[in-house]
């Protein structure tokens, strides 16, 4: 089951197809401020999807603590 920062940078990923669009748009009307804004935004998206998805792997990478006396899975 994916979990909460998962699911996030999942829906960050689903805003790029629009910002691209933006940013065909505006690059189209030679609107350079508008296209400096849109890459501000994507560039922003991005890292904090990395952030997101560099916490989720090192959760999931952290091991389980053992209870003495377990069976120990190797």
């Amino acid at each position: 089951m994916p979990d909460v920062e998962f699911l996030q940078i999942v829906a960050g990923l689903r805003q790029l197809r629009p910002a691209y669009d933006e940013l065909a748009t505006a690059s189209a009307a030679n609107n350079i401020p508008g296209m400096g804004e849109v890459e501000e935004a994507v560039v922003q998206l991005v890292k904090d999807c990395g952030k997101k998805l560099t916490n989720t792997i090192n959760l999931k990478s952290k091991p389980f603590p053992q209870v003495p006396g377990s069976l120990q899975l190797r």
